[in-house]
This record gives structure tokens, sequence and C-alpha cells, in this order.
């Protein structure tokens, strides 16, 4: 093999190897579960930090953060950063997006956004 070709397998091994890597580290790695749509299926099959996405009311507060949040197929502890500023009524119908948090037996979800119904 003349030096020129040694040269050229050398550099085209060296562009697939730093191909491969580029394009795997950037993806997320295993299977994608789909967003949860009832607070049933939340507690029923819901893994942590699987999406949620529920049409409900937060009917009672629990504490600084923690409300009861009601849908049709039942009621869940939701979790409100007091950080943020949110704004919305009690008893008033929100869509909001979440994230299952399963700690053993107890199911709740953290609330990351509060959007009107569709």
């Amino acid at each position: 093999m003349t030096n020129t070709r040694m040269l050229l397998a050398a550099a085209l091994c060296a562009l697939v190897a730093t191909t491969a890597q580029a394009g795997d580290g950037h993806r997320i790695k295993g299977k994608k579960l789909p967003t949860l749509t009832t607070v049933e299926e939340v507690v029923k099959y819901g893994r942590d930090d699987q999406y949620a996405e529920l049409v409900g009311r937060f009917t009672e507060r629990f504490s600084k953060e923690d409300f009861r949040f009601e849908d049709q197929t039942g009621a869940i502890v939701a979790e409100l950063d007091d950080d943020e500023d949110w704004n919305f009524a009690k008893d008033q119908l929100v869509r909001i997006l979440a994230e299952v948090d399963r700690d053993h037996d107890k199911v709740t979800i953290e609330v990351l956004a509060i959007l009107p119904p569709r």
C-alpha cells in the first residue's frame, strides 16, 4: 500500500469514527413513552419522569406547593413550584403539562405549565 493510500484510509477511518460518535451523542436512548392523558392513566401506568397532558381542575390546596387536581377519571396531588407565577382560579377548567413523580407506592405530578383547554 502506498503512503497516499494509507493516509487516505486513515483519514476515512477518522471521519467515520467522529461522525458515528457525533450522531449518537444527541439522541435520547431507550424507548419513548407515550404522553399520558388522564389521571387514571398516570396512577395506573405512569413511570417516573414520564410526561402527561391533562385537562381538569385544581379543586383544593393542601400546602404552599401541593394541590388536588381532578379530571373525569380521578384525582391526584399536583406540585406547583412556588417560584413560578401560576395564573388560575380554583375549579377553573385548565390543561396542564406535567411530569410523573413515582416514589414507591405514591404517585404525584409536577406541573410544568398551565394552559387554557383546547
